[in-house]
């Protein structure tokens, strides 16, 4: 019984995920431009089979490289969609963590008594979807300005500045400029 009364909870985690629709705009560019790219090899196929009626016989060929162009640009679409909705970025008392991938996963782990600055940008398109992007400026080594791209618009970041004092306190830092 004195254990149980003993026992600290854990400390609380924030789990913060870029928005569904952020992760369908972002790469829309690149499904544009394939869509551009089957449009132009098409009109051009045609020019081509009518100025030179000989090639009338090969004509299938563009048909499978319109498909070839469109499936190549479907999977990167639908892989850069994938890579946005895996990230993932989990903020303790203490670290920031940030994970990512399909199919290798990487993590990186930022020291809150890192951070130096926050920068709140809130774009047109991400209000359309009320997302945001969150910048830190840190004085990590490999992430010296670490953004979290298409994120819930909330107050995160009044809510990691409160941790990061926190942590500067604990660890006695000092910023010197």
């Amino acid at each position: 019984m004195e254990e149980m009364m003993n026992h600290k909870a854990p400390p609380k985690q924030i789990i913060i995920r870029p928005r569904l629709l952020f992760a369908i705009i972002k790469p829309f560019p690149s499904l544009i431009l394939g869509a551009v790219l089957i449009m132009l090899i098409f009109y051009l196929s045609g020019i081509l089979v009518s100025y030179f009626p000989s090639l009338v016989h090969y004509a299938h060929y563009f048909d499978y490289a319109l498909w070839a162009i469109g499936v190549v640009f479907m999977l990167h679409y639908l892989y850069v969609c994938a890579l946005i909705l895996s990230r993932k970025y989990i903020i303790s008392s203490e670290k920031l963590n940030y994970t990512r991938g399909v199919f290798s996963i990487q993590t990186d782990y930022i020291e809150l008594y890192r951070v130096k600055d926050f920068i709140e940008k809130r774009p047109f398109t991400l209000r359309l979807i009320n997302a945001m992007v969150l910048t830190m400026i840190t004085s990590d080594f490999t992430d010296k300005i670490f953004t979290m791209q298409g994120i819930p618009r909330s107050n995160i970041g009044m809510e990691l500045s409160e941790l990061v004092e926190i942590n500067r306190v604990k660890k006695g830092v000092r910023e010197i400029d």
